[in-house]
């Protein structure tokens, strides 16, 4: 009887030795288990969420689909086709004025644009749908909105990818003689940055007579020719392709 109970406290007291050197892979366990099943937010704030949304929506760089349109448009080594939206599609274009009216807060995030007042009661002068099809480059068919809309105070010329819903180009014209913008701190960068576009590939070319300057976007065999103009009744940036 004595030998079964010695035994019996041998056993006991190795499981208790199993159960002490097992411990530390059990609590590993439970705090893997326990962080898979917590959620972990990200904060964003909503500038933050269309860029995100905008980087997810193309894996073809915003560089070749400029160049897309670049090739097109200038060396006519390809198609490019036009469909015009009527403005009694309202639906169709308060989709496309919503998009371009977001776009501009993100170029004002970037220091683009100046404060503008939007207005519901706008008109819209003319959009029409744009594709792009480069016979040297037919993987990649681009399309854009090119958008003009009337304000109380000012009237926007834009074009806009319809699928990254990047802004290509932007023209702002101030028609009232009591309104004026301020675009002392705005640069040809703040607008390239909103591209995405590294710094190191935006060449400043020359300003000419008529004070617009005119830049580069270059990287590889890529050569995208741009201008900037600025004044308190006027900015454009303006794909140079004319």
């Amino acid at each position: 009887m004595k030998r079964g109970k010695s035994v019996l406290n041998i056993i006991v007291f190795f499981l208790f030795l199993f159960l002490i050197a097992l411990s530390p892979m059990l609590l590993t366990s439970y705090q893997n288990e326990s962080l898979l099943n917590t959620p972990h937010i990200t904060v964003m704030t909503e500038i933050d969420q269309q860029l995100s949304s905008t980087d997810e929506k193309s894996n073809i760089s915003i560089l070749d689909r400029i160049n897309v349109i670049v090739n097109v448009s200038t060396q006519r080594e390809g198609v490019m086709t036009k469909q015009t939206i009527e403005s009694s599609e309202r639906e169709i274009v308060d989709y496309i004025v919503g998009i371009y009216e977001k776009q501009l807060s993100i170029l004002h995030y970037f220091g683009a644009l100046p404060t503008l007042p939007f207005s519901d009661g706008y008109e819209l002068g003319y959009v029409a749908k744009i594709t792009y099809r480069d016979n040297n480059l037919p993987s990649i068919t681009v399309s854009v909105w090119d958008l003009t809309i009337f304000y109380p105070d000012y009237s926007v010329f834009v074009t806009i990818d319809t699928e990254t819903l990047t802004i290509y180009s932007l023209e702002i014209i101030i028609e009232n003689s009591d309104f004026s913008m301020d675009t002392s701190k705005i640069r040809f960068k703040n607008f390239s940055r909103y591209l995405q576009i590294p710094d190191e590939y935006v060449l400043y070319n020359r300003t000419d007579r008529y004070n617009v300057e005119h830049y580069v976007l270059l990287f590889d065999d890529v050569i995208i020719p741009y201008t900037f103009i600025k004044s308190n009744k006027y900015l454009d940036f303006g794909l140079d392709i004319e």
